[in-house]
């Protein structure tokens, strides 16, 4: 049975520093913090906008399934026919 491969120790052997790979992981969990923070901040407009953008796979969903509920609405709420339009 092999060995799991640490991804650290296959950096160090591939001739990078310690102090290169500790300096890169700072930097990413510092990013993903500010981001957590700005998103938190955010309205709810702009937490959808910023799903849309980060989600494009699933925007193009989101559209079609906001565009069928709107005309779903058109029809059956603001296209009624006055009852005595005397």
């Amino acid at each position: 049975m092999q060995k799991e491969e640490n991804l650290y120790d296959n950096l160090l052997a591939h001739g990078f520093i310690k102090q290169e790979i500790d300096t890169v992981l700072y930097k990413c969990i510092m990013h993903e913090i500010a981001c957590k923070k700005a998103y938190q901040k955010l309205s709810l407009p702009g937490k959808i906008k910023w799903h849309i953008q980060n989600y494009s796979w699933q925007a193009t969903r989101f559209c079609k399934r906001l565009t069928a509920e709107g005309l779903v609405l058109l029809k059956t709420q603001f296209a009624k026919k006055p009852r005595n339009p005397i």
